[in-house]
């Protein structure tokens, strides 16, 4: 036999012998390497549990910020609705009979004010006192999680875990928003908004009549003659001298002024005789003397229409005899005197009737008092310059008579306005004070909203250690393999934290609460004036902001505030306004869910003792991951120290916050199982105990999981 001959080969290669032993040797690989992912698998599988628990304590977290935002919406919708009636009440009271409306929301908005303080007080003392139970609350979700996951004869899990940081802040928000001293200004002011808004409304119609008048006078109605028409027709006035408005709503008194202004320029610029006659010389030079002294007085007129008031003065065109005497048109020398060719002393009735003889100027008044007579004879007196705008002001063919008319519209106005404004002034003032304690209050309310800062804000670490002792043969039993051996104590820790999402649940809760308030309201939990407000603005906060700005418009709008002075639309105008000035924050809705993340990152964002103790066990297992024997143990301390404090008892629901409105409540709780609540302290402490007597190991510790 060669040198490479042996049992196993031959000059041939393998013998019968040595392929047996390769076959062997290849199946005992095999099926070791299957015990051993099985044994990987079934040890890796506390990880997931570690998660999972992770995951449920962090999820308690989830639902408290998520109670949290819902108190805040409540609060928030609370404040917003009380304020919102009480402005729409005032509101009302700007409209003459309004309080049939105003005075039910002014006392619904007291209803919505005390139902926010008592819910602001239960709010602040239901989340501190559900923040302090938290802790143990997540630690016992996490323990309830990890215990389902048991399976008989291979996996049997203890978990604690503890929230980072342990302890919430304080809640810290003003339960008043200035709402009695809102109230008792309402109170005292409402009497007297009352009385002057429906003076205002009474001289409004007088000055609406009168606007409407010169409207009349100045464009006409269908089919009827006015200022724009005899404009047109008679001095040949075009669109841009002339123009025509539709509406008295567009139109205002200036714009009669100017239309007069342009029309007496042009008949002036366009009077001539008609003929060659000395009586119509005499007319025409007449005319011109009245258009002209129009032209001078509307010169001079003005219409001033401002915040401080309205004012006005129009000319009055003479239109007989009396009237003339009293104008300039009398006294002032329009006229010449002189010598006729028959040598007597005269007045010329036209300029051209004196034309190469010497005159000098004389006036009407003269002329009448000295019994001067005219030339030609018997042709001029002060009548005549009477008659001029007589048959045009006396019938309505004429220019004149609407201007007539126009021109005492205007006076009308103007006295009416002279009650109205001091009296819209008084109403303002009123309500701007009260708008202003509005906006005050509001800024308030944006101040004062709940931030959740909770325990577990961080994130939650979970240690999860599987106390089963498996038999490894049992796992996977195979041919080749056989051990005796057990699989000892596996222990995981994970770490979580919360992330936004978008998703409805808020909106949800909200719609819950709504609808529990709308079974239980009946008659006496809330009236329907608060209750219709407060729901409106808490579904259109469920919205978003634009969906709460249009729940408010949504109720000014259902209103009538039609009145003659406007002051109901101006006073919601300025509502609107006042509560869009402030800035309110968008509201916080979405849900939170819990996500796995490095138990290091929210270990090291805390200083308390436990996530402290975590860094520093962390930290030496990595670096010597042989070395200690007892880990674990500072850590389970430090979580008990922390948890001592909740162990005495668990109630059967954490009450949050409760709706208080008319002597009625609506609780928001967030109910404990009875399984966790009958054994909670018990199962906790047994559940630290187990996982400190389990900790010194026979291994002497294992690479951190």
């Amino acid at each position: 036999m060669g040198a490479r001959n042996t049992v196993f080969f031959d000059d041939r290669g393998f013998t019968t012998a040595g392929m047996a032993v390769a076959l062997l040797l290849a199946l005992s690989l095999v099926f070791t390497a299957s015990q051993v992912y099985r044994v990987n698998s079934v040890s890796a599988r506390v990880q997931d549990v570690a998660d999972a628990a992770a995951l449920a304590a962090e999820g308690q977290v989830a639902e408290y910020v998520l109670a949290a935002r819902v108190c805040d919406a409540v609060l928030f919708s609370l404040s917003v609705a009380g304020l919102t009636c009480a402005g729409a009440g005032i509101v009302c009271l700007c409209v003459p009979g309004g309080a049939v409306i105003g005075d039910p929301l002014i006392e619904a908005s007291r209803s919505l004010f005390d139902s926010r303080s008592k819910f602001c007080r239960s709010a602040k003392e239901g989340l501190e006192s559900y923040q302090k139970a938290l802790p143990f609350l997540a630690s016992l979700r996490a323990t309830a999680i990890a215990s389902s996951n048991n399976q008989e004869g291979r996996h049997r899990y203890l978990a604690i875990a503890v929230l980072v940081p342990c302890s919430g802040e304080p809640m810290a928000w003003d339960d008043d928003i200035g709402s009695s001293e809102l109230s008792d200004d309402i109170d005292r002011k409402s009497d007297g908004l009352k009385q002057a808004a429906e003076r205002a409304d009474e001289e409004a119609r007088k000055a609406n009549d009168a606007k409407t008048r010169g409207f009349i006078a100045d464009c006409g109605s269908e089919g009827c003659s006015s200022m724009f028409e005899r404009a047109s027709v008679l001095a040949g006035l075009d669109g841009n001298e002339n123009p025509l408005y539709a509406s008295v709503d567009t139109w205002d008194f200036a714009a009669g002024l100017s239309r007069a202004r342009a029309y007496y320029r042009k008949r002036l610029a366009n009077e001539h005789p008609v003929s060659s006659t000395d009586e119509e010389r005499m007319k025409s030079y007449l005319r011109s003397c009245f258009y002209r002294y129009a032209v001078r007085k509307l010169s001079s007129a003005f219409v001033k229409d401002t915040d401080e008031g309205f004012e006005v003065s129009l000319p009055h065109v003479p239109h007989n005899t009396d009237e003339v005497r009293a104008t300039s048109l009398y006294t002032d020398e329009l006229f010449l005197e002189g010598i006729s060719p028959e040598g007597q002393r005269v007045v010329f009735a036209y300029p051209e009737a004196a034309v190469g003889l010497p005159t000098a100027p004389i006036s009407l008044q003269r002329m009448e008092a000295e019994g001067i007579p005219s030339y030609p004879e018997g042709l001029l007196s002060v009548s005549d310059m009477g008659r001029v705008a007589a048959a045009s002001t006396s019938i309505d063919n004429g220019f004149e008579h609407y201007f007539r008319e126009f021109v005492e519209a205007a006076e009308e106005y103007e006295r009416a306005r002279k009650k109205l404004d001091p009296l819209e002034r008084e109403a303002k003032q009123t309500v701007d004070g009260v708008f202003s304690k509005i906006r005050n209050a509001l800024e308030q309310v944006a101040s004062a909203r709940i931030t959740p800062l909770p325990p577990g804000r961080n994130g939650a670490i979970a240690i999860v250690t599987d106390v089963e002792a498996t038999s490894v043969s049992r796992l996977a039993p195979a041919p080749f393999v056989g051990s005796d051996s057990f699989l000892g104590n596996r222990t995981a820790v994970a770490a979580s934290t919360l992330l936004e999402e978008s998703s409805d649940e808020g909106k949800t809760a909200l719609s819950s609460l709504l609808d529990g308030v709308a079974e239980r309201s009946g008659s006496s939990l809330l009236s329907s004036e608060a209750l219709m407000c407060w729901s409106d603005i808490l579904r259109g906060y469920a919205k978003g902001k634009e969906g709460m700005a249009s729940a408010v418009e949504g109720l000014l709008a259902s209103l009538p505030l039609g009145s003659a002075s406007g002051l109901g639309d101006w006073a919601a105008n300025g509502l609107s306004l006042c509560i869009e000035s402030v800035g309110l924050d968008p509201p916080k809705l979405n849900a939170v869910k819990p996500v796995v993340v490095n138990s290091g990152s929210v270990a090291a964002s805390s200083d308390d003792p436990a996530a402290v103790n975590y860094i520093s066990i962390k930290k030496a297992a990595i670096e010597h991951p042989v070395a200690g024997s007892r880990p674990f143990s500072s850590l389970i301390s430090a979580i008990e120290g922390e948890a001592n404090h909740c162990l005495d008892g668990v109630p059967e629901t954490v009450e949050v916050a409760s709706i208080e409105i008319a002597g009625a409540g609506i609780p928001i709780e967030v109910p404990v199982p009875d399984s966790v609540r009958d054994s909670a302290s018990t199962v906790f402490r047994d559940a630290l105990d187990r996982l400190r007597g389990l900790e010194a190991s026979e291994c002497g510790g294992s690479v951190w999981d």
